[in-house]
């Protein structure tokens, strides 16, 4: 659904504090997430999971879950060291990209509105076969139904990447 690009942040840090950043990122590709193994380049956020990569191919994905909240700021500070986690929360705050509360329980929301437009559209499938009115009723009502659902689910979506800057670079 969206990337984070964080491959320029060491660099932001460094120009800043004018000291050496050593050991934000990892070059192990197969690191696990979010145990303070180090930064990855890119992020990037999906309905089901979240995957880190070190370069364009070379990366790992986490857990795959039902309604994964959509929590990037989590999740990138998770992956630092703790003395970069509290200098970007001492850079990066009274942000939407850092109100996990508003941004997991929004994409909570359009997944499951997603997850009912789904659901409903393979009920108009099925009940569209059958030639009866009632099922043609039902049919109709469905689609309806499923196609409210799924404009809610990808306008909340939306919004959520639009208020994080859509797909974005972290710059200090």
């Amino acid at each position: 659904m969206t990337n984070v690009n964080v491959s320029l942040y060491g660099q932001g840090l460094q120009r800043a504090f004018g000291d050496p950043i050593d050991h934000l990122y990892t070059n192990n590709a197969s690191a696990p997430l979010q145990a303070k193994a180090g930064l990855r380049q890119l992020y990037k956020f999906g309905l089901y999971t979240h995957c880190a990569y070190v370069d364009q191919k070379h990366g790992i994905c986490g857990n795959y879950t039902v309604a994964m909240k959509f929590q990037p700021y989590e999740a990138l500070t998770s992956d630092m060291l703790s003395n970069y986690s509290q200098f970007t929360d001492a850079i990066i705050f009274n942000t939407t990209f850092r109100n996990d509360g508003y941004l997991g329980s929004s994409s909570k929301a359009a997944y499951y509105m997603l997850l009912l437009g789904t659901i409903c559209t393979g009920f108009a499938i099925v009940t569209g076969f059958i030639k009866h009115t009632v099922t043609f009723f039902a049919s109709t009502t469905f689609s309806i139904l499923g196609s409210l659902f799924l404009l809610i689910g990808a306008a909340i979506w939306t919004v959520l990447v639009k208020k994080n800057g859509g797909d974005q670079r972290i710059r200090c």
